[in-house]
């Protein structure tokens, strides 16, 4: 990441590109390899053990990229098309026709500025209603041709997944414990009554395992609702950020509005608070399951 900007993490690597150019700049090109592979592995090292506050700065950092350069770098032939057919052309969402591997697709991403100016001009990457229209009529003209769309746009959706990647394996390692725990005979008592096995699951062992859902549950919710990092890294538009990130608006560079932001985390306990308070007996009686008895 060279150029603008510079993060203080980043300067023994701009030192070494630095050393680098000169080298191939005077025709030493043998001479700039092993800089270059200790270049290479330098960067392994520090973006691999990077901080959550160097995260965070890296995630916010103006130099990422965009819709435009990953259009750029993995697409051919890319054209840009403009306009809703019904009132203006959104900047803030860019779209058009690509190829990728030869193969003829649709491709729409929201599309943030690098400066003022830009940023102005894209409305910071937060689409207009005539945004939404644009990309909804992109998306219809491949369907019209029967092409693929590939979208390149922050949503809530996409944050989802992601934290699904890390609760679904510890939820599901919970669960099991809990459901190798029923006993069996339970089952084959209601498939022996006349239950088909969905109908002993339904009726039998959901009804049992309410507490380890609860807790599963509740956990997957408290995850989700104090995470920060992915949100702040995959999440650009302000109407799509959750409110850990939320709280960070009321920080202008190096001015903390302290009332404001107080106020709106005191207000961001209460949800969970709530929901705690709905499922107590569960949760509690959940956690208690595999506790030592006798």
């Amino acid at each position: 990441m060279s150029g603008g900007q510079t993060m203080e993490f980043e300067r023994p690597i701009l030192e070494l590109e630095r050393q680098i150019e000169e080298l191939h700049k005077a025709g030493h090109a043998a001479e700039a390899a092993p800089l270059e592979a200790k270049r290479d592995e330098l960067r392994r090292i520090v973006y691999g053990n990077l901080s959550p506050i160097q995260r965070v700065q890296v995630a916010r950092n103006p130099r990422r990229p965009f819709s435009l350069d990953y259009i750029a770098l993995a697409f051919t032939d890319f054209v840009e098309l403009h306009g809703d057919r019904a009132f203006r052309d959104d900047a803030a969402i860019v779209g058009g026709w690509a190829r990728l591997d030869g193969e003829t697709v649709m491709v729409i991403g929201h599309q943030r500025g690098r400066d003022t100016k830009e940023n102005l001009r894209r409305n910071f990457g937060m689409p207009h209603p005539e945004g939404y229209r644009k990309a909804l009529r992109l998306m219809k003209l491949a369907e019209k041709f029967q092409v693929p769309v590939l979208t390149l746009i922050d949503t809530r959706e996409g944050l989802i997944l992601a934290y699904l990647g890390f609760t679904l394996p510890f939820c599901t390692w919970l669960l099991l414990g809990y459901f190798r725990s029923v006993p069996l005979e339970l089952e084959e008592a209601a498939l022996v009554d006349g239950c088909s096995h969905l109908g002993a699951l339904v009726r039998i062992i959901l009804p049992m395992s309410l507490p380890a859902l609860a807790v599963v549950a509740f956990f997957s919710f408290t995850q989700a609702w104090n995470e920060f990092i992915y949100a702040n890294v995959l999440v650009n538009s302000v109407d799509v950020r959750t409110i850990t990130t939320g709280l960070t608006l009321f920080i202008v560079e190096d001015v903390f509005f302290w009332g404001p932001m107080m106020a709106a985390s005191v207000m961001a306990t209460i949800p969970p608070v709530l929901v705690y308070l709905a499922f107590q007996r569960w949760v509690v009686k959940g956690l208690t399951l595999g506790a030592v008895k006798g």
